[in-house]
């Protein structure tokens, strides 16, 4: 009686926050991507790429929401091919949706910006200027990622000490979300909110944060 399993709030990280988006509704386009990879060969980022061995997959869609997520947080996602033009308008629940400026590996505009302009609301995107993909991870973890990684990747990231101010903002906007699930949600709104982005930001990492319903111009 202490764990709400029909009452979820998932949380997920890079190909991770892709999940995350497609169990909360979004709908996989397959159709659409393998038209994409087709077209756009030659022209597509190392994530797109990634994305387009979805082409082997059976079928053309797939929904795979799962009911007992009420709401996701999305770090750094990458759904420029997978969910096509419509797959994101699926989407049932409320996301917050977070990206980087200095973010190679899912880039901010073509994984992060678009997917949110189609996200329906509610919905909140957050950003930090200056941080990069693996700005969020662990510092215990984060050097055995870097060691299995490209190097020409890993040298523009910015890791460890360097991003606790990202990591410390991250989950303070996670907690919450977290709380909107909760009898205390409004006691916790004020931390989704721009002036508190604006409060946290360090000269280092400014940081935005805006609620919306009709998306925002790219």
């Amino acid at each position: 009686g202490k764990l709400a399993t029909n009452k979820v709030m998932l949380v997920g990280y890079s190909l991770g926050a892709t999940t995350a988006l497609a169990l909360a509704g979004g709908e996989l386009q397959i159709a659409s991507l393998k038209s994409s990879c087709e077209k756009n060969i030659g022209k597509l980022s190392d994530v797109q790429s990634f994305m387009c061995l979805a082409r082997q997959l059976p079928e053309n869609n797939y929904l795979l929401q799962d009911q007992r997520v009420k709401q996701i947080v999305a770090l750094k996602p990458a759904s420029s091919l997978l969910f096509g033009e419509t797959g994101l308008t699926k989407i049932k629940v409320p996301t917050l949706v977070f990206t980087a400026s200095a973010e190679y590996v899912t880039p901010s505009l073509t994984e992060q910006i678009n997917g949110f302009n189609r996200i329906p609301s509610p919905k909140w995107l957050a950003a930090a200027v200056g941080a990069s993909h693996l700005s969020v991870v662990d510092p215990l973890v984060v050097n055995t990622f870097l060691g299995i990684t490209n190097p020409s990747i890993t040298s523009r990231e910015v890791v460890g000490e360097k991003s606790v101010e990202v990591r410390n903002y991250v989950k303070t906007i996670t907690l919450a979300m977290v709380a909107q699930l909760t009898p205390n949600a409004n006691k916790y709104n004020v931390f989704l909110t721009p002036q508190y982005a604006q409060v946290a930001s360090t000269p280092l990492f400014p940081f935005s944060l805006i609620k919306s319903s009709s998306g925002i111009n790219t």
